[in-house]
């Protein structure tokens, strides 16, 4: 993340997060359309102790722009160097 990101989410809309909110939930429900995922989910979430698709769901949308300003101001932001070889 950069700061201008943080700094953005700070002051997010309340039409920005349910669209966000939206982008999520399909994502998440495109995602239970092929076997491969539907089985890795599943894995996933009996070793994690993960919710269920309808739970996590249920969990998106409560999500308020107070939630997303709490979360930003807890955010310190750090220099990561990615280093490539030839």
């Amino acid at each position: 993340l950069t700061l201008d990101i943080v700094n953005s989410m700070k002051d997010i809309k309340e039409e920005e997060l349910e669209l966000a909110k939206k982008v999520f939930i399909t994502n998440l429900k495109e995602s239970q359309d092929m076997i491969l995922n539907v089985i890795g989910n599943y894995h996933i979430g009996s070793m994690c102790n993960m919710e269920d698709k309808e739970e996590i769901i249920k969990n998106i949308n409560k999500v308020q722009t107070s939630d997303i300003e709490n979360l930003t101001s807890n955010i310190d932001p750090s220099l990561c160097y990615f280093l490539e070889g030839e």
